[in-house]
């Protein structure tokens, strides 16, 4: 069980890194998913960006850390679905947080996974999350 960011940020430092040419768009397989891709509306295929993609293990993550929350699926690039006929070969994990009552707004949990990735410091990370958590009521 991930307690806190700092567990959190150790693991994605302890996971298999993508090799990639962008060393700044690495991501820990665990935790991003790269099979994602969007489909035109002829049929043609396009890479998802993976920061994006959580994986439902991440979902899970965050969940632990972060709740009370409720893990739901969505389309990577927008909550509510892609427009003129795009659409994604898979869903991927948004989270929904519940504070004072209220229940926010979808937040995609690839991106605010994306802050654990990078090696700023805990205090850093639980700084931008939580903008991100308020943002989202």
């Amino acid at each position: 069980m991930i307690a806190t960011y700092q567990e959190l940020i150790d693991a994605v430092k302890a996971a298999q890194f993508v090799a990639d040419d962008n060393p700044a768009g690495q991501r820990p397989l665990k935790f991003f998913n790269y099979g994602v891709r969007e489909i035109d509306p002829r049929g043609g295929l396009t890479q998802t960006n993976p920061n994006r993609c959580a994986t439902p293990y991440t979902a899970t993550c965050l969940a632990q850390l972060l709740g009370p929350c409720e893990v739901v699926m969505g389309d990577p690039e927008n909550w509510d679905g892609l427009q003129f006929g795009w659409k994604s070969s898979e869903l991927v994990p948004y989270i929904k947080f519940s504070r004072d009552g209220k229940t926010s707004n979808p937040v995609n949990a690839g991106l605010i996974m994306d802050y654990f990735v990078h090696g700023y410091p805990a205090s850093y990370v639980e700084m931008c999350v939580e903008n991100e958590i308020k943002g989202a009521f």
